[in-house]
């Protein structure tokens, strides 16, 4: 899925537009439709098998792909909006399952390193996209300049390649030991010490999860406002060609592969939440760097520091919220989290308007880089709940 990346398709959807703000009410569309399916898909998750949910999202997802490769064959702008949507129906259940399904196979002394080692992993693969896509750029692209038929070309490969992989999901196995435990404990000897009495008036172990969500929710929200356009950002305001936009993006993978590697080391030392901090900061702090930056070189360095700081954060949030809510509720409190990802949407119809309001991209990032800064603030009196 990684080599029809969005850098690709926002770029074709912006030369099939030709509009910044038909890029940002695309992804509005795909967040409101993740936003309507995220409830009862945690609801499903906390009642059903998950693996059997698995299996079955597997089976579903190949006709909103065919239903794309037509899109993109027939260059029909309205059809590739829908199928870009049915695509989002189908994909964020799958995420949401596989996130619970990870947690229930961990313990949770081990849940930080195991949620950084899937990041790892997961960075690791997403690297490889883009020298899939450098491939196909060689092949089908004259002195490696854009044009349609290369963007049609990788899209068309990724879509497949997403697809062929599909059948992994049948040799999952069913977690149980975790589950087991929750069921035989209560809930007080279910969670961690720290999660127990109250802070402000209310419980510990509402307060920290719904905290930590609400901040996460609103870095996600401000990364949208400028991401979706960073591929835009560089192919204008530097020329980049294809080929150095994907030897960009594996950087940025790499990158966030060897941080995620660290990060259980950082998070022992600093804690879990202090890391968090640190990681949320430096990446605001990087991004307005991005917004400030006339050389090419100096933008690219800066913006690949930002996205490995700015996500390094996500297993040491996702560890504390998994800690903080009872087994029994993971698949609910997962579809709750998932918000974050539905409201990315909003961002990006606003970083959309910025850019075609101011004819360019930098305020967008300048945004984003001191609403990350001040998200992490907010985090601090969580950082001072969670223990070390």
């Amino acid at each position: 899925s990684a080599v029809a990346s969005r850098d690709f398709l926002d770029i074709y959807i912006m030369d099939l537009s030709g509009s910044n703000e038909t890029v940002g009410l695309v992804e509005s569309t795909c967040g409101l439709a993740a936003l309507a399916v995220m409830l009862p898909c945690g609801v499903l998750t906390d009642r059903f098998p998950r693996r059997q949910l698995l299996r079955g999202r597997a089976a579903a997802k190949t006709l909103p792909t065919l239903l794309t490769l037509w899109a993109v064959y027939s260059r029909s702008l309205r059809l590739l909006w829908s199928s870009l949507v049915l695509l989002v129906l189908v994909n964020n259940p799958q995420d949401q399952v596989l996130q619970v399904f990870l947690v229930d196979n961990t313990s949770p002394t081990e849940r930080t390193r195991i949620l950084s080692r899937k990041e790892m992993v997961t960075w690791l693969g997403t690297a490889l996209g883009p020298l899939v896509a450098l491939t196909l750029v060689t092949l089908v692209s004259e002195h490696g300049a854009w044009s349609m038929s290369l963007v049609e070309t990788v899209v068309c490969v990724g879509l497949l390649g997403s697809v062929l992989v599909e059948p992994v999901i049948f040799f999952l196995r069913n977690p149980s030991l975790d589950m087991r435990l929750a069921a035989e404990s209560t809930e007080a000897s279910a969670l961690p010490d720290w999660t127990q009495g109250k802070a402000c008036g209310v419980r510990k172990r509402w307060l920290i999860p719904i905290w930590t969500d609400i901040m996460w929710a609103l870095t996600q929200i401000a990364a949208s406002v400028s991401l979706r356009y960073v591929p835009l950002f560089f192919r204008q305001d530097f020329g980049l060609s294809p080929s150095w936009l994907m030897a960009l993006r594996f950087a940025e993978n790499i990158s966030l592969a060897a941080l995620n590697l660290a990060t259980p080391k950082i998070a022992s030392k600093l804690g879990r939440a202090w890391a968090a901090v640190l990681f949320i900061s430096s990446g605001g702090i990087l991004m307005i760097g991005v917004a400030c930056a006339h050389q090419v070189w100096l933008a690219a360095l800066l913006f690949v520091l930002r996205t490995t700081m700015s996500r390094a954060n996500v297993p040491c949030v996702q560890s504390i919220i998994f800690e903080s809510v009872l087994p029994e509720h993971r698949g609910r409190w997962t579809a709750i989290t998932s918000f974050k990802s539905a409201t990315n949407g909003a961002g990006a119809w606003i970083g959309g308007v910025l850019a075609d309001r101011t004819g360019d991209y930098r305020a967008s990032f300048l945004a984003t880089g001191c609403i990350h800064v001040a998200c992490a603030a907010v985090f601090i009196p969580v950082a001072c709940m969670v223990p070390t």
